[in-house]
């Protein structure tokens, strides 16, 4: 199993709410499911001061391989913002029924 993250502001390039509505149908259509997380991020550009930003966090879990660079990319045209973050891991996990 492969654990993908992306992380997406929550505001666009203009500074205004980003519509998230694109990247809920997106991840939904690729990976038939995705956690939202939503919380406040920190990053210090080369030129200057740390920004703070709001930021959704979107995890997806799948048995083999996605182009997560292209989806992020994807996710970034969608959500209007300047790039997204993405990270990819291995992972073990299952399903635990009652």
């Amino acid at each position: 199993m492969n654990r993908y993250r992306f992380y997406v502001g929550l505001l666009d390039r203009a500074g205004t709410p980003a519509d998230h509505t694109g990247a809920h149908t997106h991840l939904a259509a690729h990976f038939g499911g995705y956690l939202a997380l939503e919380g406040n991020g920190a990053w210090q550009p080369s030129d200057g001061p740390v920004l703070y930003e709001p930021s959704m966090v979107y995890e997806c879990i799948a048995d083999g391989p996605h182009p997560a660079a292209s989806y992020a990319a994807d996710l970034a045209q969608l959500c209007n913002q300047t790039c997204v973050l993405w990270t990819a891991e291995r992972i073990e996990g299952g399903f635990a029924n009652a």
